[in-house]
């Protein structure tokens, strides 16, 4: 059975097409990536997921029951971490929890020694502005994990990185994901990202807002997969994938 399942997900903006008859599945403890351009209706999508933005056609079940427009069963890191600056590391990660008056299995003491497995103990006391970019998408992380939901929702969450942080946080998050079980749907526009971190990719498409494919991907869970050859193919098929379904044509023929 699937964890949870996308049925036909349509949206419209002032009867703008943003999303076209999206389905997608999702087995439990698996990590899909939705791998699309900027403005294929991915953020949207994951809006529709949690309950903040409704759609205008289309299921949402979660292990088999219709939660369509239901807030509150997943755990959503949104592109930018949106740490509170006058917060300590400690009470951001806490915010959710607080707020909420969530039942959490965990004491003050088992989140403290999680902040030392997502290796952000030096943090707790620390305010934002204090920290590294890849330290704040760490902290953001942990947030979202200690909601305690079954179901992680991933929104660019290494975007924002130069690529030397983002590859250290690709080796960090590969072993986070082995011992942390979760179902996990991350949105990425990078290839690298999808291959490397993903269990099955959805292909978006920026033309028409829709899956135009879906890859088996069982990735090797190890960061110099990307230099291997069976990656490189991988990697140009999903290139020309999207080049078949571009926005933009080009004129085979120069005017002179």
């Amino acid at each position: 059975m699937n964890k949870i399942e996308l049925k036909d997900i349509t949206k419209k903006f002032n009867n703008k097409l943003v999303l076209d008859n999206i389905s997608i599945s999702v087995k439990e403890n698996k990590t899909i990536a939705i791998l699309g351009p900027s403005g294929c209706g991915k953020t949207t999508l994951f809006n529709i997921i949690s309950g903040i933005e409704k759609p205008n056609s289309g299921q949402i079940f979660i292990d088999n029951i219709d939660v369509t427009n239901t807030t509150g069963l997943v755990s959503y890191m949104l592109q930018k971490d949106l740490l509170l600056p006058y917060k300590t590391i400690f009470e951001n990660v806490t915010l959710p929890l607080t707020l909420n008056k969530v039942n959490t299995p965990y004491s003050e003491k088992s989140i403290t020694e999680l902040f030392d497995t997502f290796l952000i103990s030096e943090t707790k006391n620390k305010f934002p502005h204090e920290l590294s970019g890849g330290m704040r998408q760490r902290a953001a992380f942990l947030r979202a994990y200690v909601q305690n939901k079954n179901i992680l929702l991933l929104d660019e969450p290494f975007s924002n990185l130069d690529n030397i942080t983002k590859k250290a946080l690709y080796s960090w998050y590969l072993e986070i994901i082995k011992r942390f079980k979760r179902t996990t749907l991350i949105i990425t526009h990078d290839i690298d990202e999808a291959i490397l971190l993903a269990d099955t990719i959805y292909v978006m498409s920026q033309k028409n807002h829709k899956i135009i494919n879906c890859i088996n991907n069982s990735p090797k869970r190890n960061i110099d997969y990307l230099f291997s050859p069976e990656f490189i193919l991988l990697k140009q098929a999903i290139e020309s994938n999207f080049m078949l379904n571009s926005q933009f044509v080009f004129n085979k023929k120069r005017k002179t």
